[in-house]
Parts: structure tokens; sequence; C-alpha cells
């Protein structure tokens, strides 16, 4: 976002600032400038006067070229069809220009170690500047005009980033940006600056069949002031008291060609603070079917949809000068997460294991510091494929409210506070309350240490069966559970968990797939065997309640929910009396 105002700022600045300086110096003659003659005035002929200034656009047009070619060292060249001031009236319209490379200045910059990282190629249709005052050809140091309107700008940006740029780069970030942009001049006002249907594209030199493009973006800021006292202030998005700036339809594929990441609309409102996304999706390249063809071991698929999402409390200059996002809140609204996972791809031995959700912040390239995050009416779907059963089993959490609270990745917070605290509340299958908690440890992020604790009420065979039978190959003909309380912690490698589950009348029936149809049917001798020999129907028992305490050792290819719920699902087959070893043997 910096790249993409800066680049506009200074393009405007040096067409605008250009025609000042010229009319100034090489027109005006400073100097010799004197109050204009009331009498005289009227005497003059307007028509004359505007026919001397038209007989000077070609003059114009080649001083700004030449301050452009100048000032770039020679790597950029301005063409402009037509330029047209009105003095008398106070206007310029600068119609069909340009600035493009000039590739033997680029060569001999590049082989003297001054080429700069990013190089740039700009067109607009019009250009129209409106309020030129007389103050402003007469002073030295000042520029105050009423506005400025951009009409279908095209930017593309060339990065390749040089090594003999990194001492200049850092040099350069100390600066601010009114130093930046005005140089010789002391103060810079403009009552608005419009641009519309604007375009811009990013060419990464290490992804060259990857450009990142952004469409129909709008620019709207008004009452800009440039000078010492506004450098540094806070209240304002680069000096503007007023500024929106939105983009849409912006999409990319991912590295790994997977998924497309798309925003529907972008919207940044500057004195608020706030940047809105709507529609923002991850969606995959095809089917479930296709999606599985391309992979060469097991990974889920996700789907994910989030209808709006706001940061607010946004802090402009960090984010501005020195690529830091530092936001007060954030808060997501709707959407629907879904993971899908197929059994029958094989398992990659060499899974990362840093993949928990504090491990992801971790590696966000940028500096990045949320206080607090905010879901509303979220929906996570878990869908998986049991090639032993032919079937799938689903899973939902709906009406997912919570909060997730010091999410960052900035050494300095972490010092000062060590944790990420998340708490939310759901419906378990739409319909069991379910309340989560996770304490993530960010002193200790490399290891992945965290806390959990998950509590659910009232659950029956109805809700149970349609997961336990396709993925766990057994039903629960009776029985019902009051509450469950799960409490976990670990890392990487080990999970600690402790379970307390409180239920009654428990009967379950194992299920065993029919070789002539590969449908599933119940496998009554296991049944009787294991309701005999195994199952405990009720706890407490006896007013005694089993509570077990165990560890497992984590299987490296389970994601962090699965991760979770495998910890839960050994708690409960030791409540109940199932050998977990057993379970084991049959998967």
């Amino acid at each position: 976002m910096k790249k993409i105002i800066l680049i506009i700022a200074v393009s405007l600045f040096v067409i605008i600032s250009g025609g000042f300086l010229y009319l100034k110096y090489g027109i005006l003659k400073t100097n010799d400038v004197k109050p204009p003659d009331p009498i005289l005035s009227q005497a003059s002929d307007s028509s004359e006067k505007k026919s001397s200034i038209l007989d000077l656009r070609p003059a114009i047009i080649a001083k700004i070229q030449q301050l452009v070619k100048d000032g770039s060292d020679g790597l950029y060249n301005l063409s402009i069809q037509k330029i047209d001031p009105d003095l008398l009236s106070s206007k310029l319209d600068v119609i069909d220009g340009a600035i493009s490379v000039d590739t033997a200045a680029m060569q001999r910059l590049d082989a003297s170690k001054k080429l700069p990282d990013d190089i740039f190629h700009i067109n607009f249709h019009s250009l129209h500047i409106d309020g030129i005052g007389i103050n402003d050809l007469l002073s030295k140091k000042n520029i105050d005009i009423k506005g400025a309107f951009l009409d279908d700008p095209v930017i593309h940006i060339y990065h390749k980033a040089r090594s003999y740029n990194k001492q200049a780069n850092k040099k350069n970030d100390s600066l601010t940006l009114y130093q930046r942009l005005t140089g010789e001049l002391k103060k810079i006002v403009i009552g608005s600056i419009t641009i519309k249907h604007g375009t811009l594209v990013i060419h990464d030199g290490d992804q060259h069949n990857h450009p990142t493009k952004f469409n129909d973006i709008t620019i709207k800021m008004k009452d800009i002031l440039i000078d010492s006292s506004t450098q540094y202030d806070n209240k304002r998005f680069l000096f503007a008291k007023h500024a929106l700036i939105e983009t849409t339809n912006y999409s990319f594929a991912t590295p790994d060609s997977l998924y497309f990441i798309k925003l529907g609309k972008l919207s940044l409102v500057g004195e608020k603070h706030e940047v809105t996304i709507s529609n923002a999706e991850l969606q995959p390249r095809g089917t479930r079917q296709e999606f599985v063809k391309k992979l060469t071991t097991r990974d889920e698929m996700y789907h994910v949809v989030m209808p709006k999402i706001i940061f607010s409390g946004l802090n402009w200059w960090q984010l501005l000068n020195k690529e830091k996002i530092v936001s007060d809140k954030a808060d997501i609204y709707g959407g629907t997460v879904s993971v899908y996972s197929d059994l029958t791809i094989p398992k990659d031995d060499a899974v990362p294991l840093n993949h928990f959700p504090h491990q992801l912040v971790m590696m966000i390239p940028q500096p990045v510091s949320v206080s607090e995050l905010r879901f509303h009416d979220l929906k996570v779907i878990f869908t998986q494929f049991n090639p032993e059963t032919r079937s799938m089993g689903k899973v939902t959490f709906n009406n997912i409210n919570g909060v997730a609270k010091h999410i960052t990745n900035i050494p300095a917070e972490i010092k000062r506070s060590p944790f990420t605290l998340l708490s939310a509340k759901s419906l378990f299958m739409n319909e069991v309350p379910l309340t989560v908690s996770l304490k993530f440890d960010l002193s200790k992020v490399k290891t992945g240490q965290f806390a959990a604790e998950v509590r659910m009420d009232t659950l029956d065979n109805h809700i149970i069966n349609p997961i336990a039978e396709p993925l766990g190959r057994f039903t629960v003909k009776r029985g019902k559970m009051q509450q469950g309380i799960a409490r976990v912690d670990g890392d990487n490698n080990n999970l600690h968990g402790t379970l307390e589950l409180y239920y009654n009348d428990l009967h379950i029936t194992p299920l065993k797939s029919d070789s002539s149809n590969g449908q599933l049917k119940r496998n009554h001798l296991k049944s009787l065997l294991g309701n005999i020999v195994y199952i405990k129907n009720e706890n407490p028992q006896a007013g005694e309640l089993r509570s077990p305490d165990y560890i497992i050792v984590r299987d490296h290819h389970l994601n962090f929910v699965s991760y979770i719920w495998a910890t839960i699902m050994t708690g409960i087959l030791k409540t109940i009396g199932v050998p977990v070893s057993l379970v084991q043997k049959n998967q």
C-alpha cells in the first residue's frame, strides 16, 4: 500500500510542481513580476493572453520532460500528448501522459550500482489541476491549489531487490514522507485529490509469471497539508484530513497453484484508521476430486469465505513508513471455513511441526500486532472421506462467537506479554453448546507450547452417530452424555490430557463393511463382547467419577485441531473402558 500511494503521489507531484516551476522560473521570471495594475489589466486583451499561453505549451511540455529526465538521472521519459494551461481560469489539463523507462539509462544505472529496486511505468488518460493562483507562481517555497483529478491511470511496478541498495534503503527508510516529497519546498496545500479507475500491476523479479494486479482503484483525499507540522501527524492519512481508498476484484493464485485468494472490495478510510475487506475468499482451484488429484501426499483442502473483515485503530505511519501492521481491533462478521481431507491419499513422512496457530503468525514476514480479534457468527466444517467405510463424516461448529487477544510476532510485544488468549462459544453439530479456551505461549513458539480447555453440554446418539459411523466404524445404540470437560497442554511432540465425562446407559455397537456392497452393518459378536467385557456404561459409577490423566505422542500428520481431538478421543476411550490399542489396531 505504501508503494501504491507513494508512487501516485510522486507522479502527481512531478507533473504539478514541474509545471509550476517552469511557469514560475522559465516563463514568468519571478524576479521581474510586479503586482498587476487594475487599469492596465482591464485594457488588455484577454484573448491575446490566452493565445500567448497556448503558444508556450510545447515549451512547457519540453521543460517538464527535462525535469523528469534530470530528476531521475535519465531513467524516465515523460510523454504528454496535450497540455492545456489556463492561468486566467487557474486551471491546467494534461491529456494522455505516460512515464516510461529509458532502457539504456537503466542499464547504465545498474552497471554503476545506482538503479533503484522499484522501476515503474505510468500512463493516464487525463490530469486536471484546478485553482492555480498567482501566489503559487510567485512563491518559491509554497504550492497551494484547489484540487487535482486523475482518470484511468495504469501503473506497473517492476520490483527486484538489488544487493547494492541495502544501505541506501536503510537510509531512505529514516526519512519521512514529507522529506522525500518536498525537497526545497516548505509547504504544499491541496484542497482535494481524486483518482478514478486506476489499475496497479506489481511485477516481482522472483515471480515473473505471477504479477499482482489491483483493479478499479479509487482514491479520494481532502484537506491535504504537507509541511513540517504534519509530517508526524497520525490523525492524518498521507497528510489528508479525510481519505478514502478503494479497490475491487483483487485476486491472485497461491504459489503452490492450489488456491485463489480473492477480495471483492478493499476500502480504507483514513480519518477512522479503518480498513474493510468485503467478500474475501480462499478458493480451491477445482472440485474436491480435481484438488485431490493434484496431491502427491495427504493434505487438507480449505475453502474459506469471509463476507466482511474490519481492521480498526490502524497506525498509518507505522504501516506506511515501517511496513508494520498494528491494529487495535479486527472483526470478522459471518463466514465459513470448510476443511476436507481424503484418507485414501498416502501420508507424507516429512510433515513440518511448525503449523500451530501461533507458529503461523510468526511466519508472517511483516511485524504484526493485533490487540483484539473478534469473530461473529462464524461456521467451521470438517469433512473427511474414509475409504474403509466408503463414506464421509462431517463435523460442524455453528454460530461461533469469540475473541482472540494479543496476536503478534513482534519480540518487544512478546516480552511485554508472552501469551495469546482465545475464547469462543459455538454450537456443535448445530445443537450442542460448546466453549473453547486456548492459551498460546509466544515465548516458547519454537516448541509449540499451548494449553486448551473444551466444555460440551448434553450429547446423545442422534448427534454423534453421523460422525461415529463413517469415521469410527461404530454406532451408539443408546446412551446420553450430560457434560464433558477436557483439558490439554503440550507442545509439538506430546500432549497431556485430563477428561471429565458424565454419561449414563451407554451401549456401543461396532460396525463392519459388507464385502458384497461396501455398506456398513452391525458386528453383533463384537458388540456383545465389547459391552460386556469393556464398556463401562455410566460415569460417575457408585458415586466415583473416572477422570483419566494421560499423555499421547503426536502423530505428526495431524493438524492442530486433529491433535486436540485425538487427545480428547483417547480420554473418552479410557473413560468408557475401551483399550486405545484395540481401536488403533482396528484402524
